[in-house]
């Protein structure tokens, strides 16, 4: 069983987006949200989990043919924007610093 929280400290300060197939048969959806859980248990401000219905571990199409699925539809390109702003906000421009990660041994 898969068990996030020793690793969900360390994404505190970055957007996660994670998204699932309901029916995933690799990685099970009921994991990722526990990730979701976890990260929520120490703090994350924004952690987003999507389980799409009728969609198994990778897709290509989730609204349209061809639309980008699981890594770039139209979802995950604004996912992506919006997370691109943030840090620039906080940042004043300059790339984003490297944030602290705790070591899990």
């Amino acid at each position: 069983k898969y068990r996030g929280l020793p690793y969900a400290e360390n994404l505190v300060p970055v957007p996660f987006l994670a998204r699932a197939g309901a029916e995933d048969r690799v990685i099970d959806p009921e994991a990722t949200r526990g990730m979701e859980a976890a990260l929520k248990k120490v703090g994350h401000p924004s952690a987003r989990v999507d389980i799409l219905r009728g969609k198994g571990h990778w897709w290509w199409d989730t609204k349209e043919t061809l639309d980008g699925g699981v890594m770039d539809d139209e979802d995950m390109r604004a996912f992506f924007a919006q997370a691109l702003r943030d840090g620039a906000d906080a940042s004043g421009g300059a790339p984003p610093a490297r944030a602290p990660v705790r070591r899990l041994v």
